[in-house]
């Protein structure tokens, strides 16, 4: 081949690697770059394509010609920087600006200066934790559970954390100060090795009741510390330590350290169960008024008991957006120890509109509709100030059960309407509305009969009283967002197909609408409202002309005539209703109409 002919062939070679099938060069918006100087770190990668070539791979990008670059392409980079995997840190300038398009690959860049710069270290992150209840009674077991989490980057192999293998250690201190130590059995060997890969932990629970932990080895002997006979505040802290094993595992594959836990406090007691805490809430509160829940602590036991006075007492609250509060208040200083007889309560009324809380910046305003609410009650010792006596203090957590409770706004009005007057084969149409006269939007149930959120009072003419009383489907009902100041409405046919047992013949009715709001597939106000009571009439009807009017007469005893009847036709009845009105007569293109009789 030509030696001409070889240079040609090795330009299209090159042009080829950079450039892809080109696009219109043209329809690319070039956005400059600043100063035209590129500033970035990344890692160099060797590509085995014709002949192969080193690239680096950025770390932030480069943003030109509409499109961000990752991939660089350096032009007589040093030969001491072409090692695969380097990590470097390079400014560059943007090489053969005018053939760059976004379809190419990589990013052509003529380096100024380029140094080598340490990979990221990975290194393993142990987070060591220790669980245990705040309160045990005298027989039941004391279980205490640790966890060693890997947090880092990267694997890293430890011993398993166990006492009988001597890598994990509690340290317990019994209320009267005294420390207790494991005299348990122990193994001979090297503990089992694990691996724990990022995200992995291992947990270990042990039973400090078991017999195996006592002041001293007499004590241990003679069947170990006894912790139910020793009732009152414990402090327990956990440690760990690796124990080197033996090969084929070295010291730069093994975890070396030692990690502990914060300490804990725990109680025995023999009232565990003597108190008791719960709130009182009432089912619905009107809108922008307090809204009070009364706390009450009970002691249900046969022994007088010390615990901590209310002061700290928050609750959890879920608001109808499924917003989660955490209330604390009032909030009146260090709390002072009482002493709780055998059947005595303490109660504190609290206005939760009024509390503030860890979730919230300002006073939050109870909006209409269904909020979810738990109380929460600690007690425990506190080491100041010294002239209040917490010694044998009650310590415990206690919860109650999630209540529900709405907020309702009186401008929430229901209503039902229709005519006051029916032939007795005309239907009778009913509409039931909601009406919204609130500044937000209220969730309702939907309305229904047969899910049992619509019913009606229906009182006949033979003084029967009526109810919907089926079918009904087992389903909840939908949830229906009223906007502020508007409404929703319900279109009932005919009346008398929800009650199709019942025979309407003429006569005098009277009906009343009720609403329930409850549960739904969603959170929905909870409430009931009730309509006006509408009276109306199913009659029969005949008319008869006389002397240009129009004469219709209204009795339940008169049968249905199509046809105006002359009035000699009429037999005399008692009690009877006439409606007289003139007939319109045209003259000049105008209606005159005589004067009503």
């Amino acid at each position: 081949m030509p030696k001409k002919m070889h240079k040609y062939l090795t330009i299209m070679l090159v042009s080829i690697l950079l450039i892809t099938p080109l696009s219109m060069a043209s329809a690319v918006k070039i956005f400059p770059l600043k100063k035209r100087i590129i500033e970035d770190t990344g890692t160099v990668r060797y590509l085995k394509i014709e002949g192969g070539f080193f690239e680096i791979i950025g770390d932030k990008g480069t943003y030109f010609a509409g499109k961000l670059w990752k991939e660089y392409y350096p032009i007589n980079l040093p030969s001491k920087f072409k090692k695969d995997g380097l990590r470097v840190e390079f400014t560059a300038t943007i090489a053969y600006k005018g053939f760059v398009t976004i379809q190419m690959r990589g990013l052509p860049i003529l380096p100024i200066k380029i140094l080598s710069i340490k990979p990221i270290e990975e290194k393993p992150k142990l987070v060591f934790t220790l669980s245990v209840n705040k309160s045990f009674s005298a027989d039941e077991p004391i279980t205490v559970a640790t966890t060693i989490v890997n947090k880092g980057n990267t694997s890293v192999t430890i011993s398993e954390p166990c006492i009988y293998g001597n890598t994990l250690h509690l340290d317990i201190k019994t209320p009267s100060g005294d420390k207790l130590s494991y005299f348990g059995p122990m193994i001979t060997g090297w503990p089992t090795t694990i691996t724990l890969k990022p995200g992995m932990k291992t947990s270990t629970t042990i039973n400090i009741a078991d017999g195996n932990w006592a002041r001293n080895l007499s004590e241990y002997k003679n069947g170990g510390y006894s912790f139910g006979e020793n009732p009152g505040v414990y402090t327990i802290q956990a440690f760990y330590k690796t124990r080197y094993p033996p090969s084929p595992l070295t010291e730069n594959t093994f975890w070396q350290g030692t990690l502990k836990t914060r300490r804990h406090l725990f109680t025995i007691s023999n009232q565990k169960d003597s108190i008791s805490f719960n709130i009182h809430v009432k089912k619905t509160y009107p809108f922008k008024q307090p809204i009070t829940v009364k706390a009450v602590l009970t002691n249900k036991g046969n022994s007088s008991v010390k615990v901590l006075d209310f002061g700290l007492d928050h609750f959890i609250i879920i608001d109808p957006a499924g917003k989660k509060l955490r209330y604390i208040g009032p909030i009146g200083g260090l709390r002072r120890p009482i002493i709780l007889k055998p059947g005595e309560t303490r109660s504190i009324t609290l206005d939760i509109t009024k509390l503030y809380g860890e979730s919230i910046i300002s006073k939050y305003e109870f909006k209409p509709g269904v909020y979810q609410i738990q109380g929460r009650y600690s007690s425990g010792p506190a080491p100041w100030p010294p002239d209040w006596n917490y010694t044998g203090i009650w310590v415990s957590d206690l919860k109650t059960p999630v209540y529900n409770f709405s907020v309702v706004d009186s401008n929430l009005s229901f209503e039902i309407s229709l005519k006051n007057r029916f032939k007795l084969d005309e239907p009778i149409a009913v509409e039931a509305t909601i009406v919204n006269n609130n500044d937000c939007t209220v969730n309702v149930s939907e309305m229904g009969l047969l899910i049992k959120s619509l019913d009606f009072t229906l009182t006949t003419s033979d003084n029967q009283t009526l109810h919907y009383s089926g079918p009904y489907v087992r389903t909840l009902p939908r949830v229906v967002q009223i906007s502020a100041h508007s409404n929703y409405s319900m279109k009932i046919g005919d009346i008398k197909r929800v009650f199709p047992h019942y025979n309407f013949t003429v006569g005098d009715y009277t009906i009343q609408g009720h609403y329930i709001s409850g549960h739904a597939w969603g959170p929905v106000w909870k409430g009931e409202l009730n309509s006006k009571l509408h009276r109306f009439t199913i009659t029969t009807q005949q008319k008869t002309i006389i002397n240009g009017m129009v004469y219709e007469l209204f009795h339940t005893g008169i049968q249905k005539s199509d046809e105006p009847q002359p009035m000699d036709c009429i037999q005399p009845i008692e009690d009877a209703k006439v409606v007289a009105y003139p007939i319109p007569i045209p003259v000049n293109d105008r209606y005159l109409s005589p004067a009503p009789k």
